[in-house]
């Protein structure tokens, strides 16, 4: 667990940081920060779901497109299953009530919306994953604390763009990589490279939306694509059962 407190604290005091500093830092520098954190969410997410998808098809013996088969479906599915729950409907809710109580809206925050996007940069990936059941298993902490290094620069140049929304993300890290390290010696057996890198791959195709959501360019609701996240276990499962595919 050592790996994921480190890792814990390196998002909250970069998320802490980056709102302390802001304050000394003007609205033109801030949005142009936030483009220029943007465009490395964007080179971020591309990347890890290129390298995502060759590793996933490599992965799978005899590859004959389960890879693509499973980004579409996940997102397809799982964006249906989020819009029916309207959970982007929720966390708006949750907005408003949240800045009720902080009073973010006078500087501008959008406290949910920062915790989200900061949790899905920082949870989402092949790191996230491998990094927590090596911690669990076997107490190699390395990963955790390569990526603790990366999230902390990001959470610091984020939420000085943001808001303090990011630094509550350091809870979903806490839970998502705890949970799994706590959990890894239960759900090691179980998880297959092709489960890790099918969750990477759908994981970092959110962050380029991410990405494109932060540079003005669309405007996806990605608290209703969540869902997809998951069901890349479900396809691969079901893929493993089909003859075709052997």
């Amino acid at each position: 667990m050592l790996g994921v407190i480190i890792n814990t604290a390196a998002v909250l005091l970069g998320g802490l940081g980056g709102v302390i500093f802001r304050r000394s830092i003007s609205e033109r520098i801030s949005s142009a920060a936030l483009k220029s954190v943007g465009l490395a969410v964007l080179i971020i997410g591309t990347l890890g779901a290129i390298n995502s998808g060759n590793t996933l098809s490599q992965a799978f013996p005899n590859d004959k497109g389960q890879s693509s088969i499973i980004l579409v479906l996940s997102l397809f599915l799982g964006t249906v299953i989020g819009t029916l729950i309207d959970m982007d409907d929720k966390i708006n809710r949750l907005d408003a009530k949240l800045n009720q109580v902080f009073n973010a809206k006078a500087q501008g925050d959008n406290i949910p919306a920062a915790f989200f996007s900061a949790s899905l940069l920082f949870c989402v990936g092949a790191m996230s994953i491998l990094g927590s059941i090596s911690a669990g298993l076997y107490g190699d902490n390395n990963i955790l604390i390569v990526k603790a290094i990366i999230d902390f620069v990001a959470a610091l140049v984020l939420a000085s763009s943001v808001g303090v929304g990011v630094a509550f993300a350091s809870f979903s890290v806490l839970v998502y990589q705890g949970g799994i390290a706590l959990l890894s010696q239960f759900i090691a057996p179980f998880v297959t490279t092709e489960m890790i890198y099918s969750l990477s791959f759908v994981g970092n195709t959110l962050i380029m939306a991410l990405a494109l959501n932060m540079l003005g360019i669309t405007k996806f609701k990605l608290a209703n694509m969540l869902p997809s996240v998951f069901l890349p276990i479900l396809f691969c499962l079901i893929i493993s059962w089909v003859p075709i595919f052997q």
